[in-house]
């Protein structure tokens, strides 16, 4: 049997949606539906991700802010002990 041409295959999205039954219609409104509620829970993560990484990074300046404070002094206290 030879291949056929999905005659279907050139249609739009709208012209397809007027191709399906009401069962058929009606799953594939569940589905972006489902597919609409996995598309917000990673947008919020992101968000929250976002979130996390900026209060990383203060930190990590905070931590460099420090570290140089303490090198400093220990610095200044080995200079003082030399002269």
């Amino acid at each position: 049997m030879p291949w056929k041409a999905n005659p279907l295959a050139g249609l739009s999205l709208f012209e397809l949606y007027k191709e399906l039954n009401p069962l058929q219609m009606r799953f594939f409104t569940m589905l972006d539906a489902e597919l609409d509620k996995v598309n917000s829970f990673y947008a919020m993560k992101e968000s929250e991700l976002q979130d996390r990484t900026q209060v990383l990074i203060e930190q990590f300046k905070e931590l460099n802010e420090h570290r140089h404070m303490v090198y400093v002094s220990v610095f200044i206290f080995f200079l003082s002990i030399l002269y």
